[in-house]
């Protein structure tokens, strides 16, 4: 068996241990289900109290977007810290596989909670808020869907080996939840945003994954630009994870304090 075969079936079976033991956990049940479902709350009465403009499917997949990028920030990005705290991070470095195999099925798995965001917005926004679930273009809807998982999913990677490297790392979780939602014009439109703040959220894919979504589902023109930024931005992340996680395992055979970080 070749090696890019053995690393293929180590990042499919870490998807699916990794989802079964999210599926177990009350804290990411929390950030994948209950949290979107605040969200949307907030934001459709928030619109509702407002009474500027009518709730559309857009801005319930507002809502559903800060549900997957917290689910990729604290569970993708805490995944080799989680297993650190656990005693085992030692062993998947040692293992043959590399580690980058491993992380990327584990964060693959937690962007998958993307899809529990996403149907739980738009099922309240129909319930409660009586916002039509029409679709101009069901078949782009899917593929943004799947583009912004995998785009998601390696900015977990991309996070997962920062936070692995930098143990203090974690605490900058909690502060990088709201402001990417502000920058990535998932609460407030970006033309509201400085020059700035505008630039910043078009390094991080959310924002494009907003975009394509919102043009898939409303008819507009965003969806295939938001689909190209999402993927070229997701080969950056790739590449940027894959160094530092690269690097993570070399100071762990070089110095064997990655344990002690």
């Amino acid at each position: 068996m070749s090696p890019a075969t053995e690393n293929a079936r180590a990042t499919v079976a870490a998807t699916l241990f990794t989802a079964k033991l999210l599926m177990r956990s009350r804290f990411s049940l929390i950030a994948a289900v209950l949290q979107p479902i605040v969200y949307a709350s907030i934001t459709g009465f928030m619109f509702e109290a407002g009474a500027r403009e009518r709730l559309t499917t857009g801005t319930m997949l507002g809502a559903a977007v800060m549900g997957s990028w917290t689910s990729v920030l604290f569970l993708a990005g805490g995944t080799l810290n989680w297993e650190r705290r656990q005693g085992t991070l030692p062993f998947l470095v040692a293992a043959p596989v590399p580690l980058l195999a491993v992380a990327a099925g584990s964060c693959t798995a937690a962007a998958l909670l993307s899809l529990y965001s996403m149907a739980g917005s738009l099922a309240l926004g129909a319930l409660v808020f009586d916002v039509p679930l029409e679709l101009a273009h069901p078949a782009l809807f899917v593929l943004a869907t799947l583009v912004m998982i995998v785009s998601m999913s390696l900015l977990g990677l991309l996070l997962c080996g920062a936070f692995v490297l930098y143990r203090q790392a974690g605490m900058f979780t909690n502060m990088l939840e709201y402001p990417v939602w502000i920058v990535c014009g998932l609460l407030v439109p970006v033309s509201t945003l400085s020059p700035g703040f505008a630039a910043l959220g078009a390094l991080l894919a959310p924002r494009w994954a907003l975009d394509a979504l919102r043009g898939a589902a409303m008819g507009g023109s965003s969806v295939w630009p938001g689909t190209a930024a999402c993927c070229g931005l997701g080969a950056a992340y790739a590449i940027g994870g894959a160094f530092l996680l690269r690097y993570a395992e070399r100071q762990a055979r070089v110095t064997a304090t990655l344990h002690l970080r």
